[in-house]
């Protein structure tokens, strides 16, 4: 499924294939899904608490004008915040609660090894339109924002990470940045969730992993670091229809893309069966190991719109909610 080249022995042929290109425009937000995101957050679990001023409601309350609730006032409080109307009627002094506001730091782990450039359109598109999107709607909610593109430069951790950004005007910054990215050589997503819990500045936030997860051998150890309810996991499992459901059958010289490694199968109605079973239970896996300990995953074809499908299932799995 991570091959770059097949080809029949009698009569050669080449999956096509376009390399990721950073001038490309495959990751433009349309004006429909603008308008979408502008309706929707990023959700996150109710337990889950920043000090950062956000757009978001907190079950935190302090003393403030915007009217929320009331509480008994205690030596210390400012008296600003002295509810004098209702204390008249009362036998004790009452300051006005309102909500304090908070904000998250959604980080974005984005797979940009080889596999992923791998299709026709290919999977890094599907990956970088997934980022800006996400990204997006947590600017547009005064979320924080950091960009860590996984990347391989012999130690598996990101490369050139951007943020944290903050507020809509750094939208521009963000499609530059991620049509920057180059995908290339192998990763190593396990060990860069392992660093993002070692960055003295990661406290917590909600993680995106948007990865085709080719590569991960055991996740285990990264979640047990990278728990709940300090952190949010989703694992957006991008893969390529023909990854999916491959249209393939006789003698096949498969090379990998990232490790230049050919063989040379016989792909039969029966071989097809068994790879789907496989797939089935690759997928299966990684799902439970998700739930063991509360993250969520949820698989995306590639060639999803984002408009008609992305959002709408990401609303169903309530990773994003209307404002």
């Amino acid at each position: 499924m991570w091959f770059r080249d097949i080809f029949n022995a009698k009569d050669r042929r080449k999956l096509p294939v376009k390399p990721s290109s950073p001038g490309g425009d495959g990751m433009t937000l349309s004006a429909l899904a603008l308008r979408q995101m502008d309706r929707l957050h990023i959700s996150r679990d109710q337990t889950w608490l920043e000090n950062r001023i956000g757009a978001r409601a907190s079950h935190m309350r302090r003393p403030a004008a915007d009217f929320f609730d009331h509480r008994q006032y205690i030596q210390g409080d400012d008296i600003r915040f002295v509810d004098w109307k209702a204390s008249a009627r009362q036998e004790h002094i009452f300051i006005k609660q309102g909500a304090l506001q908070k904000s998250v730091t959604v980080y974005v782990l984005l797979d940009c090894s080889a596999s992923m450039a791998w299709g026709d359109v290919p999977k890094s598109q599907a990956g970088l339109l997934l980022a800006n999107a996400l990204s997006y709607m947590a600017l547009a909610q005064n979320d924080r924002v950091v960009i860590l593109p996984i990347t391989s430069n012999g130690s598996g951790q990101p490369v050139r990470p951007l943020g944290p950004l903050w507020g809509k005007g750094q939208a521009i910054l963000l499609a530059d940045y991620l049509r920057s990215l180059q995908f290339q050589g192998q990763i190593d997503i396990t060990n860069s969730l392992i660093e993002l819990t070692r960055n003295k500045q990661s406290q917590g936030g909600v993680v995106f992993v948007i990865s085709d997860l080719l590569a991960v051998q055991s996740l285990s150890p990264a979640l047990e670091m990278i728990r709940a309810p300090a952190w949010k996991i989703i694992f957006l499992h991008l893969l390529h229809p023909d990854e999916l459901q491959p249209d393939l059958q006789g003698h096949f010289e498969l090379h990998d893309i990232e490790t230049g490694e050919k063989r040379v199968y016989k792909i039969t109605p029966q071989a097809l069966g068994t790879y789907q079973r496989r797939l089935q239970t690759w997928q299966a896996k990684i799902a439970q190991v998700c739930l063991q300990h509360r993250c969520q995953y949820t698989l995306i074809p590639s060639n999803w719109s984002l408009e008609k499908e992305i959002l709408p299932h990401l609303r169903r799995l309530q990773v994003v909610k209307p404002n």
